[in-house]
């Protein structure tokens, strides 16, 4: 039996993830439901977070994640399949990092008559229609079964890095519930020794880890998802820095 994690930006006050979840143990009582968070907030910030911890569960585990500022318009219901992991939700480039990471990942739009039957409400399709997806898959059906195939998806462009002479200069595109500021420069671009400064800014040293910078200072390290990040050992960079999405970074060559 597949596991099921679910992640949504519903919070835990209102009783919708509670929902999803009944809908999904009423098809099939036996599959494991895992709550990842029901905290994200925004496309780039679920992009992020998926990408933290798919690839770690059981293979043919479903991912259902429910980020959907557009719910009710025209934008695609998804089933994504990469051979290792199925990913359902909808269609406004939340999987767009995890996608990226899979040597191919088929996608399917959902037909809400393969769903069991039932009201679809305009504005709840994570218990309509991609919580009873998610557990039909569960049972053992097909995305063929559940859908037709596109040939393409909505993709959100992350920001890049840009190279220039003697610099390399990202932004900040995530904040960690510790304040440490994660940026869009990877890790194959910088090494320790270096430095990395926000504009106008000091100095900070990259370096391997928290215990390498005295107690208050900043520093440079590549974070467990292998991008630059800026911390302060035993505090919040985010504080210090007055830093936000979009704050430019810059590495010293």
């Amino acid at each position: 039996m597949s596991i099921i994690t679910i992640a949504t930006d519903f919070g835990t006050a209102d009783g919708f993830a509670a929902a999803m979840i009944g809908v999904i143990k009423s098809i099939v009582p036996q599959t494991e439901v895992v709550e990842v968070t029901h905290s994200l907030k925004g496309i780039v910030k679920t992009n992020l977070v998926i990408e933290r911890y798919y690839s770690y569960y059981p293979r043919n585990t479903i991912h259902l994640v429910v980020v959907d500022p557009t719910v009710g318009s025209d934008r695609k219901a998804l089933i994504g399949y990469t051979g290792d992991y199925f990913f359902v939700g909808p269609d406004n480039g939340i999987f767009g990092k995890a996608a990226a990471r899979s040597r191919q990942c088929d996608w399917w739009a959902i037909d809400t008559s393969c769903l069991p039957s039932g009201p679809v409400s305009s504005t709840f399709h994570g218990r309509d229609i991609f919580a009873p997806a998610a557990a039909l898959l569960a049972t053992g059906k097909t995305p063929n079964e559940l859908g037709v195939k596109l040939e393409s998806v909505e993709i959100i462009d992350l920001p890049r890095p840009v190279v220039k002479p003697k610099m390399i200069e990202g932004e900040v595109i995530d904040i960690d519930n510790f304040g440490n500021l994660v940026t869009n420069i990877e890790s194959g671009m910088f090494t320790t020794g270096m430095f990395v400064r926000f504009e106008n800014g000091e100095k900070i040293p990259v370096v391997s880890t928290y215990s390498d910078v005295a107690r208050g200072n900043p520093l440079g390290y590549t974070g467990s998802a292998g991008y630059l990040e800026i911390g302060v050992n035993m505090g919040r960079a985010d504080l210090l820095f007055n830093a936000d999405l979009g704050t430019k970074v810059m590495v010293m060559l």
